[in-house]
């Protein structure tokens, strides 16, 4: 049976299954909707398949305006019942401060507790490093054509390819190598050989007729850390970008992902 806290409501002992959301980041910074968004999306699932309680560990971004607003926007986005602040001194007033007033939820500081060390940003890095490594210890290369991919970003296959006589006269007017180019409507998507830094927009845009240009360069997204979905939007792996292959309109990607076809 749950057993009761001194907080006035029950632990369950039985766990939900687990989930996960990709936000596209290991911060919060430049992240707030999906991750304010995905939270609210896993404490809603938590709920459909059967919890009592869910408990959110939010992250340690509490300090400025910044900290502010994204605490503030997961506490609108999730409306508990319950506000446990662990604060050293009053760090957390602020945020407190515009719960408390709107009296939404019930506040309960807590003292840190004394054992409680914290690590450096290289500690940070280097156990996330770990972690990584173990999730990739076991992983695959997986090819897969963009034809049959949906992207959330810049992204290849959507419009009509540019033949090489275009790219060839694109290259020579940008000091670059274009090895993949799309036009779809009034948006352009360019991928070069090396890297995209210095690359002119305006100038893209001028020679393809286009309002918006996305350019990308191998250099800068090699490695790149993928969130791999099914058809219906959720969370199956994470991969690495390996190899693109914009001749062959393909990607390799390093995935655990143990049905590629999902």
């Amino acid at each position: 049976p749950p057993t009761t806290v001194g907080l006035g409501f029950p632990i369950a002992t039985r766990l939900v299954p687990a989930d996960l959301r990709f936000v596209g980041a290991t911060s919060p910074s430049g992240s707030f909707l999906p991750l304010v968004r995905g939270t609210q999306a896993l404490a809603r699932r938590a709920v459909a398949q059967g919890a009592a309680i869910v408990l959110v560990d939010t992250t340690g971004m509490v300090a400025g305006p910044i900290g502010v607003a994204l605490k503030s926007r997961k506490l609108q986005a999730l409306e508990p019942r319950h506000v446990l602040a662990l604060q050293r001194t009053d760090e957390l007033e602020p945020i407190l401060h515009r719960l408390e007033g709107s009296g939404s939820a019930r506040v309960h500081r807590l003292p840190v507790s004394s054992r409680v060390e914290k690590r450096s940003a290289a500690a940070r890095r280097a156990y996330r490093e770990a972690r990584f490594a173990d999730y990739f210890a076991m992983a695959e290369r997986r090819e897969y054509g963009w034809s049959a991919l949906r992207f959330s970003g810049p992204r290849p296959g959507a419009g009509k390819r540019l033949p090489p006589e275009a790219l060839a006269r694109l290259g020579s007017g940008l000091d670059a190598e274009p090895l993949y180019g799309e036009v779809a409507g009034e948006a352009a998507f360019l991928l070069l050989a090396g890297s995209a830094a210095g690359v002119r927009g305006a100038a893209v845009r001028t020679f393809l007729e286009v309002r918006e240009v996305r350019v990308r360069g191998l250099a800068d997204i090699a490695s790149v850390l993928l969130g791999l979905h099914d058809a219906g939007g959720r969370f199956l792996a994470l991969g690495i970008l390996d190899a693109p292959d914009p001749a062959g309109e393909r990607l390799s990607i390093l995935t655990p992902l143990p049905d590629p076809q999902a």
